[in-house]
């Protein structure tokens, strides 16, 4: 999973064609949440994308204390987008 969503998170653009591929019309339900998402954690997702981390909750664990973020907030996102139905593959 890691692997996929680093990809996923590798180009902005990417991640939004293939969401609103999965969401179709839902897509503008979250468009304004996931560009604002995507502007507050630049960051953290760079970090995230470079480190290797195998999971977003070896990341948090690791990573997380080091930003001035609640350290599940990526974790917390990745499940919103997921409950609007966007479910990345590997």
């Amino acid at each position: 999973m890691g692997d996929g969503l680093r990809l996923l998170l590798a180009s902005p653009n990417h991640l939004k064609e293939r969401m609103k591929e999965q969401l179709g019309e839902k897509f503008a339900s979250v468009e304004a949440d996931l560009k604002r998402w995507l502007d507050e954690l630049k960051e953290p997702i760079r970090l995230f994308r470079e480190g290797g981390f195998a999971t977003v909750d070896e990341f948090n664990r690791l990573a997380g204390p080091h930003f001035e973020m609640d350290p599940l907030r990526m974790q917390t996102e990745t499940s919103n987008l997921r409950k609007h139905g966007y479910h990345h593959a590997n």
